[in-house]
This record gives structure tokens, sequence and C-alpha cells, in this order.
């Protein structure tokens, strides 16, 4: 997997108004040497005086180059490209910004970062930024029909990874002492049966978010599962919302209840608002 770096002209495609949401796919100006899976890191400059120079979003090359035909308006057209899924995006500021940290030798154009400056690129990065082998992703990947080849990463891919799982193990460990140990439903307490689960997901949260502690239950695997497919949700008041997709015969296997009730925090109803109206329908 390689990392290419793309300086984005907003004022040939403003991503903060063509990308509403993660999961948006685009088309950009490829290289030759770009493959399925690598991932692009999108750089704004200064077109926009309320935008800081900086990076603010990232995605995933989920169609090899081609010449792209037809398509006389976009800035592509005629020109080797690829498409990219967007699976990061901050609408306010940089996650990087260029003022403070100027890792990059070019900015004209798109190209391959060498491994020095990826290295320096993962130090400067939230843990879980890349997320790499985080299944929210892989399921992204296998959605588009693209597999995962091998496992032979890189020394800067095996950083993340390792970064990754020492970030989502801090975060647990937070929830753990949060809510005492024990599932938020269930109360059952065995450690390694318990989930740190984002009320508003890990993909569409911005970085603040994705290490809020409010932002998190911790859940057991069932629970995280039906929690994580929006089949139950949490009222104001902490009581259990539960899908018309269970069916009360659903419910009484699962040993759901209409009593269920969890501590829910002015801060975390923040996210519990967003995730309920999420319910599936």
């Amino acid at each position: 997997m390689n990392y290419f770096f793309n300086p984005v002209n907003l004022e040939q495609w403003n991503m903060f108004e063509k990308v509403k949401k993660i999961g948006h796919i685009e088309v950009f100006l490829a290289t030759k040497d770009m493959k399925l899976n690598d991932i692009m890191i999108l750089h704004v400059g200064n077109q926009l005086k309320n935008k800081e120079s900086g990076i603010y979003a990232w995605g995933i090359i989920v169609k090899e180059p081609y010449i792209l035909t037809n398509s006389p308006k976009d800035y592509c057209n005629n020109k080797l490209s690829v498409d990219v899924k967007i699976l990061y995006i901050n609408y306010e500021e940089p996650v990087i910004k260029t003022s403070e940290h100027k890792i990059f030798n070019q900015y004209r154009r798109v190209h391959k970062l060498k491994e020095e400056n990826i290295s320096k690129l993962l130090n400067l990065l939230p843990v879980n930024f890349f997320q790499l082998p985080d299944k929210q992703i892989i399921d992204t990947i296998e959605n588009n029909d693209i597999q995962i080849q091998n496992n032979n990463f890189t020394v800067a891919e095996r950083n993340i990874i390792a970064k990754a799982r020492i970030g989502q193990g801090i975060y647990k460990e937070r929830l753990v002492k949060k809510f005492n140990g024990e599932c938020c439903i269930c109360h059952l307490k065995n450690i390694s049966l318990l989930i740190a689960s984002h009320i508003k997901e890990w993909a569409n949260s911005d970085i603040y978010e994705k290490g809020d502690v409010n932002n998190g239950l911790l859940l057991c695997t069932l629970h995280d599962s039906l929690f994580d497919k929006h089949l139950i949700t949490f009222s104001k008041d902490g009581n259990i919302i539960f899908s018309n997709k269970l069916s009360e015969e659903d419910k009484k296997i699962l040993n759901l209840k209409d009593d269920i009730h969890i501590n829910l925090t002015a801060e975390m109803e923040t996210y519990m608002k967003y995730h309920r109206d999420k319910l599936a329908k």
C-alpha cells in the first residue's frame, strides 16, 4: 500500500461543498503507480480565506488508473484518473496545519509520499486516523468488490496498526472505568466480551469526537452488534428504544425488556440524539 499526497484546488473542486458525507466517491488525477487500496491524502491550499491551509481529508482508491472520457465539465477529463472513496473529512479545520508542519517538499501536483515523509505524517496524525486494519475500513473495501491481497504491511503501515491498537485499548480502558467494567445494558462483567462502542460512528466523527469518552458506551458483543446496526437506541432519559425491525419474538429470545435503562448524561445525549435519528425503520 502506498500513500499519495493530492493538493486540492478548491476553485476546480470544492470538496467542502461536494463531500456531504463519508463514502463519497470522486475522480482525482492519478499517477501510473497508483493501485487499489492505496491511500490519498487531500491537502487544501490558501484559496479560501476562511480555511487554513492543511490536510482536511483522506480516501482510499477504489478504481485503478484509467483515462477519464466523456466528462467535459470535469477537470480530469481525458487525463489519467482514479476513483477515490472519501473515508474522512473535517469541514472546520485541518488535522495537520501547513503553517505548523511543513513536512512535504512539493504541493503543486499529486505525488507518492516517500517513506520518511510517511513516518513524519504518522507521528503528527491522531491515533486511529487511518485505522488500517479496522473492520469498518475492511468492510468498505469488500463492499466495493476490492479484496485485500496479503498482509505484507510496510514499516509505516505496521506503525499505524500498532498505534490504532494502542488507541483502541486506551479508549476502552476509559470506558471500562466510566461504566464500572460492565455492559451498560446487561451488566456483563467479562472484560474480554466487552466492546468500546462509539455512539456516533467512528467514520463520521471528527478528531475530538473519536476520542471523547462521552461518545462511547461499554457494551457486550451482542448489544454492541444491535446498537451498531441501529436496532436499539436510547431516549433522552436513557430508556431503551427498539427498532420496528425487532419483533417481539426477537426481543424475547435476546432477553430485551422494555424497562432497560442506562445513565445518559447531557454530554452523551448530543451523540445519542444523532444515533436516535438513525434508528432502523
